[in-house]
Formats: structure tokens, C-alpha cells, sequence
């Protein structure tokens, strides 16, 4: 992340913004992301209408499909050709397994990946990430460009290379939709909308399920407008010597950071776009009135002897050194070993 921080917020959740937000005192049980399907965040039942009002709308197949085991979650306006053919022989849906793959290893946040499947139809995919991670994909596909002629040769040749029912198999491909490309990049543009639209409901709800009780809380927002942090950094950046600089850091920043905040019962948030900056968002929880008075303040012991203080940071090492020699210390500072 850049360091020409240019926002910091610093508010009080009060009851107020903690019901608008339906944030759950979620510093008390931290959901990791990584451990949550989409299944677990957003609605199905709901999501299915959509893709069907989609399907009527638009006349493209459309489908939402697992990241971790591949299960389709949602789908609509599938076509013959894949139902009854492609991923129904054990062979040709390997071809599908291949494309699917394919298609997310060149995901992109912001550009749909399109790709003609092993098996001759064209399919697109967009991610769907939530907090940093990928955990599922929105794929348009099963159909062909209008200015291009499918070569049915070939479809004739995969009938008899997998014994397909040659007629039943071609009536099926005249039956996949054709579309102009103008007409899929506006479809993609919305869909692009209804992704953002998913992945921020269920960004809330993971933020909800990641605790039990309500409490007000000091909420402390960083903002950046550098350059961002890549998708697939992004579910990292809290791992311990992780890092994208090479021998300038040592990847224990925002480790240390993520450790102190947990060590408080917070929560920290991490929402990152490429091109555009990046925002941390930390949740700390405020102590009662009863909490405070009942809190018994450490006895600070004094002492005396000589103390190295070996760290690369000039700050970290002057703090110390002037906490250190409050408590009657000698200390020695030093840069590296």
C-alpha cells in the first residue's frame, strides 16, 4: 500500500450506525474469509429468480458456479448441447472441466475472460470476490458470435468421436443462441453491476457472521489513492513475511498490524481496487463504563541493567529506547545484527 496516505477517519460506531450497518460485534469470533463459501453469504433462492429474469431478459445462458468444488450454485437458459452432450460424457465434460479452468486461471477483477470451449461454444467468466477472495464466477457462455459460422463438420466429427446421436446432437447445436457482440458487451456491463451488487451483499453478511454480540465500537478508516493491491495479493498481505518488495521489506507490517488488532478483539477489513487505491477499515471494540472502573491498572516495575534494542525502523527503535530508559534502563540501539 502507498504511503501517501490522503484519509483517515476515526468515528464511534454508536447503536445508531452499528443497526444501519447490521454489524454484529464481529471482533468477538473472526470468520476467516478464506474458510467461507458464498453459499454461506447470500441468498440462492434469490439469486436464482435473478438468473432466470436474466435469462428472459438478455436470452444468454448464464450460471454461478463454486470456486472450491466447481458445483454450480445458480444457472439459467443452459443449453441442450451442454445438458445432454458435452457434460453428460465423461470425456467431452472433461473438455468443460478444462475451459472452466482455463477461464478462472485468467480471471480478471475488471475484464471478463472469453474463451471458445474445448468443445466449440463460447463462454465468458467474471469473478466474484468478497473480501479479497475469489469464491465464485459468473459464467455467460454456451452460445456463438453472430459474424462467425459454426463449422459443422466438426460438430459432425465430435458426434461420432464420442457416439453422440448425430441429428439430436446437430438439432441442439441450431438451437444455441446467437448474439452480436455489441449486444454481450452490454450484457457484460450490467453484469458487471450485478456482480458488485452480490459481492457487496455478501460482504455484509460476512462481516455480520464474523460475531455474536453488539457493542459499540472506535472505528478507524485508512485510505489511499495509490495504486492498489492485486487480487491475488490481496488474501495474503496479512501473512506473515509476505511481501511485494523484494529485499525493502520484510512482510511483517501489516502482520504485526493484523495481530494487534486481533490481540484487542477488533477486526480488520482490507477493500482494494487496481488503479484506484486501497482502504483498511479496523473495528475496535469500546470497554463499558463497568469494564473500565473495574479495570485493575498493571504495576509498572522499574529496573536497572543494560538492554539492546536491535530493530530496522529509527521510530520503533527510539520508542523503546525512551520507554526503556523511563524504567531506569541503559539502552543500546542498533539497526540490524
Amino acid at each position: 500500500m502507498d504511503k501517501n496516505w490522503s484519509l483517515i477517519i476515526i468515528s464511534i460506531c454508536t447503536d445508531v450506525y452499528r443497526q444501519q450497518l447490521k454489524w454484529r460485534g464481529f471482533w468477538e469470533k473472526i470468520t476467516p474469509i478464506h474458510s467461507t463459501k458464498l453459499t454461506d453469504l447470500i441468498d440462492l433462492t434469490a439469486v436464482q429468480k435473478m438468473a432466470d429474469s436474466h435469462y428472459k431478459a438478455t436470452g444468454i445462458p448464464i450460471g454461478l458456479i463454486d470456486v472450491f468444488d466447481n458445483s454450480v450454485l445458480v444457472g439459467a437458459g443452459w443449453q441442450d448441447i451442454c445438458i445432454l452432450f458435452h457434460r453428460a460424457n465423461p470425456d467431452t465434460l472433461k473438455r468443460c472441466v478444462e475451459s472452466d479452468n482455463f477461464i478462472k486461471a485468467n480471471l480478471d477483477e475488471h475484464t471478463p475472460s472469453q474463451y471458445k470451449c474445448l468443445n466449440g461454444l463460447w463462454d465468458i467468466g467474471m469473478p466474484v470476490i468478497v473480501g479479497g477472495q475469489h469464491l465464485a464466477t459468473l459464467f455467460l457462455g454456451q452460445f456463438f458470435y453472430e459474424d462467425e459460422v459454426p463449422d459443422r463438420q466438426v460438430f459432425i466429427d465430435q458426434a461420432r468421436k464420442y457416439s453422440f446421436d448425430q441429428q439430436k446432437y446437430l438439432d441442439a447445436l441450431d438451437q444455441a443462441p446467437l448474439f452480436t457482440r455489441d449486444k454481450v458487451q452490454i450484457i457484460l456491463e450490467y453484469d458487471a453491476a450485478l456482480i458488485g451488487f452480490f459481492a457487496d451483499l455478501a460482504g455484509k453478511k460476512l462481516l455480520q457472521k464474523q460475531g455474536e454480540e453488539e457493542r459499540d465500537a472506535l472505528e478507524i478508516a485508512v485510505q489511499d489513492t495509490g495504486s492498489g493491491i492485486s487480487p491475488e495479493h490481496l488474501n495474503k498481505i496479512f501473512d506473515p513475511f509476505f511481501t511485494t518488495k523484494a529485499h525493502l521489506g520484510t512482510g511483517l507490517g501489516l502482520a504485526t498490524v493484523y495481530g494487534t488488532v486481533q490481540q484487542h478483539h477488533g477486526a480488520i477489513h482490507v477493500v482494494s481496487e487496481l488503479g484506484a487505491g486501497t482502504t483498511f477499515q479496523i473495528l475496535l471494540p469500546l470497554a463499558t463504563d463497568e469494564q473500565f472502573m473495574s479495570t485493575t491498572l498493571p504495576t509498572i516495575q522499574e529496573g536497572r541493567g543494560r538492554v539492546l534494542v536491535v530493530d530496522d525502523e529509527d521510530m520503533i527503535r527510539s520508542t523503546a529506547e525512551a520507554l526503556l530508559e523511563d524504567l531506569g534502563y541503559e539502552v543500546l540501539l542498533a539497526e540490524d545484527g
